[in-house]
């Protein structure tokens, strides 16, 4: 493990950058950092074993600001990567930002916790090369922890922060109480986090500011085939259930419906063993009686798009859905002879 370290024993914000294999992308998040109107802030960058350039670029960001440091380790993932720099944090307030996204001049200064309030969130823009694809904006308001459980169990979707990478955290708490990123799991990390730190909160600010760009990178985890995304779905939903204080059938119908479709989306793959695997566990998706228990509760509230893809899942039993992701992937393949 190499280091280069840090120079001042106390700052305000640390931010944290678990890096790997982000070539492309390095550059414009760090040197978005340093052009940053808030300039009281360490930068703990942790290179996860990266292959490419990423860690040379790391290094010559530490050449050239006494604010970063570096550490080079074997990969171990993203949640490692994440409580390595935890442990090494001298700030305050904790940030987390991806080696992938960017942040504008005043992303620091909007999100930073001017009152008493425990967790800041604000909105974000996803981007792709360069181009603004959608704003996620909230309204200014400071509410209570035990005000977001009732949005929570309302539906709220929008209104949960999901992601690390758009809030501010008291590391005080975070210290005080352990907690810790899960570095079992590879994807949906983030939400047990934010629960577990959540649940020792008080007040909450949410914030305005769009100043995070979340860059749309083909080639991220969140894009690939993840075989167990049926266990984390169900993991995530029963998290938020216990959170916002009981079940939720329309979580659990909307999470559903997201597992449902990662696994329709690969069954297109170029890969056969994913192809196949993809099919299998979409099959073990439809039988699941955790997210099953929501179709009645649907059917008599939802919308009649839900309604009626709830009765396309029943038919999924009797082998419908079976027959026709097959007709679908021959007619896939034979548009690409066809093409070429």
């Amino acid at each position: 493990m190499r280091k280069a370290s840090l120079k001042n024993s106390m700052v305000t914000v640390s931010i944290i950058v678990p890096v790997y294999n982000v070539e492309p992308y390095l550059k414009k998040c760090l040197s978005s950092i340093r052009e940053s109107n808030f300039g009281d802030y360490e930068v703990i960058l942790v290179d996860d074993g990266s292959t490419d350039r990423s860690g040379a670029i790391c290094d010559e960001f530490v050449s050239l600001d006494s604010r970063f440091s570096v550490y080079h380790l074997e990969n171990g993932g993203v949640s490692h990567a994440r409580n390595f720099g935890m442990d090494r944090a001298l700030g305050e307030f904790l940030v987390f930002i991806d080696s992938d996204d960017s942040i504008g001049p005043d992303y620091l200064s909007d999100i930073l916790i001017a009152g008493e309030e425990d967790y800041v969130f604000c909105g974000y823009k996803d981007v792709y090369q360069g181009k603004v694809l959608k704003e996620h904006r909230f309204q200014d308001e400071i509410i209570s922890v035990e005000e977001l459980r009732r949005r929570v169990n309302k539906f709220g979707k929008d209104i949960f922060p999901c992601a690390v990478w758009k809030g501010c955290y008291k590391r005080a708490i975070i210290v005080e109480h352990g907690i810790r990123f899960d570095e079992g799991i590879s994807l949906g990390e983030d939400l047990l986090f934010n629960i577990h730190y959540l649940e020792k909160c008080r007040t909450i600010r949410i914030d305005s500011s769009t100043a995070y760009y979340y860059e749309q990178v083909p080639s991220s985890l969140i894009h690939r085939y993840y075989p167990e995304m049926l266990k984390k779905q169900e993991l995530e939903t029963s998290s938020l259930e216990a959170f916002s204080g009981g079940p939720n059938m329309r979580w659990r119908y909307y999470w559903w419906h997201r597992t449902i479709s990662h696994y329709q989306k690969h069954l297109r793959s170029e890969d056969k063993v994913i192809r196949e695997d993809a099919r299998a566990k979409l099959r073990q998706c439809y039988h699941s009686a955790y997210f099953r228990a929501s179709i009645p509760v649907i059917r008599s509230k939802g919308t009649t798009d839900e309604r009626i893809e709830t009765y396309l899942m029943h038919y999924r039993l009797h082998g419908f859905f079976p027959l026709f992701c097959t007709a679908l992937e021959m007619a896939v393949r034979v548009k690409r002879r066809v093409l070429k």
